[in-house]
């Protein structure tokens, strides 16, 4: 099971960040590969050189790093080919707006296939409906996020959803979109 933290350039510009994450993974029982750090767009271009290299930093540690809301910034794409990063997360505005031929539609669907030029995992925000998430399958999206797969929840009830009554993990599956080929995605959207 994997999880993804938002974090800020505040939190970046730690000196022990880094550090911290490299003790971590001398132990057997951190997974790196399972945690997910995600920065929005517009943080990144606050101090950019320092982020990127912090970001790279965590990277080469096995973390993968997501730009969260992207599409709101004003991201370059000379900048966004050289983030240090492994998915791309488009913002749940051009999400809920998709309807076909729309500008929506044409950005998302550009998104896509950027990000993958790019070698990233593309995630969409903000899916609500089983129509939004065919498209998204159609479009080649890698990862879906929404209320289509559940509400934000508190942490015991989420571990309640996974667990059997013994708390041992089972196998997760969506209750709806079954025949999709995203994998469910539980997340609180701030």
């Amino acid at each position: 099971l994997g999880v993804a933290v938002n974090v800020s350039v505040k939190n970046l510009q730690d000196p022990n960040l880094v550090s911290f994450f490299e003790q971590l993974s001398h132990r057997d029982d951190f997974h790196a590969e399972r945690l997910q750090l995600e920065i929005t767009e517009t943080e990144l271009l606050e101090d950019s050189a320092g982020v990127i290299d912090v970001l790279v930093r965590l990277r080469s540690l096995g973390l993968s790093v997501a730009v969260d809301d992207f599409g709101v910034g004003h991201t370059s794409l000379a900048y966004l080919k050289d983030l240090p990063a492994s998915h791309l997360k488009i913002d749940r505005s051009f999400i809920s707006a998709l309807q076909p031929d729309s500008p929506e539609d044409f950005i998302v669907r550009s998104t896509v296939q950027l990000g993958h030029d790019l070698g990233l995992e593309i995630v969409a925000e903000g899916i609500e409906d089983q129509l939004t998430l065919d498209r998204l399958t159609d479009y080649g999206c890698d990862i879906a996020q929404g209320f289509l797969f559940g509400a934000p929840m508190q942490g015991s009830s989420f571990t309640a959803l996974l667990g059997d009554s013994e708390g041992r993990l089972l196998p997760a599956t969506p209750t709806r979109g079954a025949a999709s080929p995203f994998p469910l995605i539980a997340a609180a959207n701030s």
